[in-house]
């Protein structure tokens, strides 16, 4: 047999040599691989990975409530549940993020002497609240492993240490239930831990949960108050601050719950002196409140006033003793109430929506525990039911990281106003709540799960609305009804904004059929759309004009534009079938007009044979001529379009060919979809800049980047056009992209946390080829595969849609899982529609009073109810053929 001609080139004594030296090197070099330590007899060399970084974690916390992020590190991280900055209008918080809440194990193993775990891979000062816990107290260190695996809203973490003779496991969360405002927006987090041993050397376990009494972290002249409820079943400790200004942001409640009835407490103690001595030596808390020794007055020399010695905690514990595989099981609970949240310039109090149902932390805390059980349940089945879908996990995974979104940059007042920040880093926020422009994609997810939070918002920038009839881009806490509002923003020149207010109104209405809500927006959009016809048409041709100002801040755009003119387009087609609904026929016969000459003139002047130029200026006093830009977003009127069931605003044709052409001009294997590109264009488009623009408008370069919100609203589109795979590429790429990077649950454009990249829902109906429209459902699936589970959100619930085929046994079945699926009309296109007959089963029972229109050679067939019926959870329409 022939030998490889290298190994046959390896001689006995080249063995011996290779043998000789690794053994040398074995004893010169140990490499410990946990740790990625190597040792060597000069130095020891340590290795760090990209990826040990913590970025971003699941935020926890309720909507509108303030959050804290949760990161693999173990370490609670930009806590902005004080109404505090950058999220609220209070002063920034000043206390170190791993001192707020943390986790601390104490086992005694039968023989040997006691030790304590950290459970944070710690900074190695400031540990578990001693700021040098290695000098000090040498018995306390952070964990060694943690395992973290994260789908929101649920942290699931394994801690390991090679000197803990036991694993730990703990499941975070806070409720997220589709439809269910009130529990959706809780103030509170469950954190719920499982230790089970591994030793068969009988150990001693307390695992103690910490929290610091932050109340009032901004303000000198204040005592603590500590009070314990012991309850039959669990435990709650609450904290706040007296003799503090009842007005202050920062004044409220702060509370721990254990839901053990033998937990130990140890409440209001500071430092190593007593409380770790104390705790080293015994097997449980000694059931005592330290409070009033941190109240030892101090006066204020300047102003005369009572202060406390500074910080105090309060620990609540539960303890066991454990054989070999026994578990030790607990659930803690954290809670807040801080009612002051106030508007952007500190006047007036807005409050927080929470407060309208709870008046302390402790009652929160009461409220979750009485029905934890209902509400892990319905929240753990939104997730699970979210992730059977029969799709790559990839698609699931980026789709449920913008959740978080939710969560980190919602703003719920006590009045119901509702908007998403724009952008929110740990500094500052980034512009204003519920962005009209960035909203045209971003808050898809919202009117899916939660219709009535956007309509809140829309009504708000209603109120908002000037007199010349220009919506307003954006709103602020407490803005409405404040003139000095709309000066400070000088809306004036953003034109696109008052088509995407249509564009979003006309939406909302759709999907949810809410007439009495129609009637309310009506006469806000009729203004919006006279002033854009009145005062931005300078030369009558019923569009548009162009004065730089959009939505692509910082790239100019003259003339007749693709970007501009598509979303005007999309709002025109709303409104003529919003007028067509009231009976308003002057505004159908003038919106139609508008529609017909637009759709003209955006062929005539922007059809390049491939796609939509970028702008038309021919003619132009002031930067007359085109540019040949494609921009990603050129035909994003056709997109919202697909959402509501609307009329095409292109030929068919050209559609796909506009998507085809961005994909081969904008996307870059290796760094995603840019936001526009120029034909001969060989990596990056060099941008002339017109220093006669305000500086925010040359310094960057908009068209040159990587938008993830559009990325994701653009791969929905392609799979509404039959476009799967390019889909999956473009999604695939975001999804690596930011995972890579360690921001997965936090998208970066303008600031953090970004609004737009919620846009990733569209993927779900996309999946579907789902259409809304006034409980019409369009159903049109794109995933390549005969037999599919989708799963999907509807305002008012969530259900399945399933297509089954199974030789000659063909049937779609919408599995409704909550809410009440109404439903007037069922469209569907696909396989397996070879006959006329067709019939239509609730529950198994047949329904008879129906029209069936079956269009073999189309594949489709429309199911049209008598009168709209409504299925409940837990109930299946079955459409069999």
């Amino acid at each position: 047999m022939k030998k490889n001609s290298l190994v046959s080139k390896v001689t006995l004594p080249t063995i011996l040599i290779v043998f000789v030296v690794l053994v040398l090197m074995t004893f010169a070099c140990k490499v410990d691989t946990k740790k990625n330590i190597i040792m060597n007899n000069t130095a020891v060399t340590e290795v760090m990975h990209y990826s040990d970084k913590a970025r971003s974690g699941i935020a926890l916390g309720g909507i509108g409530t303030g959050f804290a992020e949760l990161r693999k590190d173990g370490i609670f991280y930009n806590w902005n549940i004080f109404n505090n900055q950058p999220k609220g209008a209070g002063p920034k918080i000043n206390l170190p993020d791993n001192t707020i809440l943390f986790f601390v194990v104490r086992y005694e193993e039968k023989g040997k002497d006691p030790q304590l775990k950290l459970l944070q891979i710690d900074e190695g000062y400031n540990v578990a609240a001693i700021r040098n816990q290695l000098y000090e107290f040498p018995w306390l260190s952070g964990i060694e492993t943690i395992e973290y695996s994260a789908r929101f809203p649920f942290v699931n973490m394994k801690f390991t240490d090679s000197d803990m003779p036991f694993d730990i496991e703990l499941e975070a969360y806070s409720p997220f239930i589709p439809n269910n405002v009130k529990n959706s927006s809780l103030p509170a987090i469950l954190l719920n831990f499982k230790i089970t041993s591994k030793t068969n050397n009988p150990v001693d376990v307390m695992l103690m949960a910490t929290l610091r009494n932050a109340v009032g972290y901004d303000v000198n002249d204040k005592l603590y108050s500590t009070e314990l409820q012991d309850n039959a079943d669990y435990k709650v400790c609450e904290m706040s601050c007296t003799g503090m200004d009842t007005k202050e942001s920062s004044l409220g409640t702060m509370a721990l719950a254990s839901l053990s009835p033998e937990t130990s407490f140890y409440l209001g103690w500071n430092w190593r002196h007593p409380y770790y001595e104390y705790v080293l030596q015994s097997k449980t808390l000694p059931n005592i409140d330290n409070t009033k020794d941190r109240n030892k007055i101090e006066i204020d020399k300047t102003t005369g006033k009572k202060r406390p010695l500074k910080p105090l905690y309060s620990t609540l514990a539960v303890s066991g003793n454990l054989e070999n595989a026994e578990v030790l099981e607990n659930s803690f609970i954290v809670s807040w109430n801080f009612p002051n949240a106030y508007d952007l310039k500190l006047t007036n109090i807005v409050g927080n929506y929470y407060s309208n149902f709870f008046n302390s932390a402790t009652e929160v805390a009461d409220y979750f525990i009485k029905n934890r059980e209902d509400l892990y349940k319905q929240t753990k089945s939104f997730l699970n039911n979210f992730y059977e879908s029969s799709v790559e996990p990839f698609i699931l995974n980026q789709i449920n990281s913008q959740l978080n979104t939710f969560i980190t940059s919602s703003y719920f007042d006590k009045q119901g106003r509702f908007g998403i920040q724009e952008g929110l880093t740990s500094d500052r926020k980034w512009a204003g709540l519920a962005t009209n422009d960035v909203g045209l994609q971003g808050s898809v997810p919202i009117i899916a799960l939660f219709p009535e939070l956007h309509k809140s918002g829309m009504r708000v920038l209603k109120d908002l609305q000037h007199e010349s009839g220009e919506t307003a881009h954006v709103f602020y806490p407490g803005s409405v009804n404040n003139d000095e509002f709309w000066a400070v923003n000088g809306l004036n020149k953003r034109i696109d904004v008052n088509s995407d207010y249509v564009i979003l109104a006309m939406r909302d209405f759709f999907w949810t059929n809410d007439k009495a809500y129609l009637e309310e927006m009506w006469p806000s959009i009729k203004n919006t759309l006279d002033y854009v016809l009145e005062k931005r048409d300078s030369d009558g041709d019923l569009q548009p004009d162009v004065n730089l100002r959009n939505s692509y801040d910082n790239f100019p755009i003259y003339g007749f534009s693709a970007y501009i003119n598509t979303k005007w387009l999309a709002a025109i087609t709303s409104a003529v079938a919003g007028a067509k609904i009231l009976g308003d026929s002057a505004a159908e016969n003038r919106y139609t007009e508008v529609l017909e000459k637009g759709k003209e003139l955006f062929e005539e002047k922007l059809w390049t044979g491939e796609y939509y130029r970028l702008y038309n200026n021919e003619g132009g006093k002031e930067h007359p001529g085109m540019n040949e830009g494609c921009l990603t977003d050129q035909i994003v009127g056709q997109w919202t379009n697909q959402l509501s069931g609307l009329d095409d605003i292109y030929p068919k044709a050209r559609i796909q060919q506009v998507l085809q052409t961005i994909m081969d001009l904008s996307y870059k294997p290796g760094f995603g979809l840019r936001n526009c590109s120029w034909p001969g264009d060989d990596f990056y488009h060099e941008v002339v800049r017109d220093l006669t623009l305000p500086g925010y408008m040359y310094e960057c370069d908009q068209l040159n980047i990587f938008w993830s919100g559009t990325e994701l609203a653009f791969a929905s589109f392609l799979i509404y056009e039959d476009m799967y795979e390019q889909a999956l590429d473009v999604i695939k790429i975001v999804d690596d992209r930011y995972r890579k990077a360690g921001r997965y649950w936090d998208h970066q454009e303008w600031g953090g946390h970004y609004y737009r990249a919620m846009s990733a829902w569209s993927v779900i109906n996309a999946l579907l080829g789902l259409t809304i429209n006034q409980e019409v459902y369009s159903f049109s699936p794109k995933v390549p595969q005969d037999n599919l589970k989708l799963f999907f959100a509807f305002p008012g619930g969530t259900a399945f849609f399933v297509r089954t085929v199974n030789g000659t046994d063909r049937s779609i079945a919408i599995k409704v899982l909550s809410g009440q699926f109404r439903c007037k009309q069922l469209n569907y296109s696909g396989p397996g529609i070879e006959e006329e007959d067709v019939n239509v089963l609730i529950d198994k029972e047949v329904v008879q009073d129906v029209n069936k229109k079956t269009d073999v050679s189309g594949r489709s067939m429309s199911i049209d109810f008598t009168k709209t019926i409504s299925i409940a959870a837990g109930q299946t329409l079955q459409i069999s053929f």
